[in-house]
């Protein structure tokens, strides 16, 4: 696949038996090369962890390699993530922003504020909960330089 120069790759991990829960690898890659070598090596060590015979599928074309165990299968995906506006259309993050989230206002100084406490809040939060799409989706509204954001409508 090709690679946009305003994206990267992250991996997705997620298995057959318990499909709610969903591992996304934090490690940005900016070729899809890697990342798919990454995740055919995520599969290899998660193949030596089971102890158990298994075998791994792939297929480069659609980013998917997959691990099947005792007829259960344990997915690698990999996808690509847009990265934030640079350049003119990159968001003034000195200006005034102001938050709602659980039906709660706060207005920070400037945006570079509100990144860093709900980029703390991503952290600090279980990555698959709801709390956290909502953290993130907050992220994405202040990266692309809004100043008036409403969780509670949005998520």
């Amino acid at each position: 696949m090709e690679n946009k120069k305003d994206q990267v790759w992250v991996i997705v991990e997620t298995d057959d038996a318990d499909s709610d829960d969903i591992k996304v690898h934090q490690q940005s890659i900016d070729d899809y090369d890697k990342a798919f070598g990454k995740a055919l090596s995520l599969a290899q060590n998660y193949r030596a962890d089971t102890k158990l015979a298994c075998e791994i599928t792939y297929n480069k074309d659609e980013g998917k390699v997959d691990v099947e165990v005792l007829n259960q299968y344990h997915h690698f995906t990999v996808h690509a993530v847009d990265l934030p506006r640079k350049g003119k259309n990159k968001p003034k993050k000195k200006d005034r922003v102001t938050v709602i989230c659980y039906s709660r206002g706060h207005t920070y100084d400037n945006a570079e504020q509100a990144i860093k406490f709900y980029t703390d809040a991503v952290h600090g939060c279980d990555p698959s909960s709801s709390e956290c799409s909502r953290y993130n989706y907050i992220l994405d509204k202040l990266r692309s330089g809004a100043k008036m954001i409403d969780a509670d409508l949005g998520c």
